[in-house]
């Protein structure tokens, strides 16, 4: 896994405990954890390209898109790996 996904995992752990989240179960959106996306360039380059419309992607897949927004980009996401 390369660093940047391995960072942002590891912040999603960390935050998710302190707001008793599971983000493997309870779906989340960034601003629910306090984590500002932008940082790893967008949550939606962590997933499968064919669940978010993104032109980013990163090699590491560990975000599945569990809602979208009604203009169909990813708002809430889970833990994959």
């Amino acid at each position: 896994m390369g660093a940047t996904a391995e960072k942002l995992k590891r912040e999603i752990i960390k935050k998710a405990r302190e707001k008793n989240i599971d983000p493997y179960a309870d779906s989340f959106k960034p601003s629910d954890l306090g984590i500002k996306s932008d940082n790893y360039g967008a949550f939606a380059d962590f997933c499968d390209p064919k669940e978010a419309k993104s032109g980013s992607w990163q090699k590491d897949v560990i975000l599945k898109v569990a809602q979208n927004r009604k203009d169909e980009k990813p708002f809430k996401y889970l833990l994959i790996k």
